[in-house]
């Protein structure tokens, strides 16, 4: 995702995941972004949870949003 000085989206991520039976961690993640040209609400999502999540991890979305950061 590349920067500007003014990003243009907000986005807001809660994940919840399990790497082994009975341990389970719950993260949320913000941040203000701007995302390459082009990109799909969906290719976002993908390249947030993959930087968030490893190979180990089975994440669930328990929520995700991303919108326009200017109000």
């Amino acid at each position: 995702m590349s920067s500007q000085s003014e990003p243009t989206h907000h986005y807001i991520l809660t994940v919840q995941t399990q790497s082994r039976p009975g341990v389970l961690r719950m993260v949320t993640v913000q941040e203000a972004i701007t995302p390459p040209e082009g990109w799909t609400r969906a290719q976002v999502y993908d390249a947030i949870l993959g930087e968030i999540t490893t190979t180990s991890d089975v994440p669930y979305t328990l929520f995700f949003s991303l919108e326009r950061n200017q109000l």
